[in-house]
Order: structure tokens, then sequence, then C-alpha cells
């Protein structure tokens, strides 16, 4: 599982079937402006923790640091046993 680019500027976490598990748009370098997080998870609280987990790691590692989103994605994803 891991984050990757999506259509529209959006990064879309499929599993490793290619599964669209959950979509967001992160906010870009003109406009700060933020997006939903749309999650397509029902009834696995476990695997909805990690989509979070990752989700505000990217956004923290591009506030932050800069850091490409899809690195800090499978960073998170490696350490949360995904």
């Amino acid at each position: 599982m891991k984050w990757r680019a999506g259509r529209g500027g959006t990064e879309e976490f499929r599993d490793a079937r290619g599964v669209l598990l959950a979509r967001g748009k992160l906010p870009g370098t003109f406009s700060k402006k933020m997006h939903p997080l749309e999650v397509f998870v029902v009834g696995d609280e476990g695997l909805l923790d990690l989509i979070l987990a990752c989700w505000v790691a990217i956004l923290e590692g591009r506030r932050a640091e800069g850091e490409d989103a899809e690195a800090a994605g499978e960073v998170v994803s490696a350490v949360l046993g995904g």
C-alpha cells in the first residue's frame, strides 16, 4: 500500500491489488486551500488509522521539510507495517 499521484492533482492510496482506499488533494504552491480526504474503507479501524497517519505525515512532511509526498507515505507505511 502506498500513496500515488492520481488525476487532477490528487493523491490516491491503493492496496497491492490496485483497489482505491482513499483519495486526497494536497494544498499547492499557490493555493493553500485544504481539500477533504475521501476514505473508501468500511469497518476496518486499523486500516483507517494507517490511512490517516500516512496522510498527516504527508501534510506535515510537505509543510516542515518540503519532502516528496510519495516518499513520506512510503516511510510511514513501512513503519506501521503496511
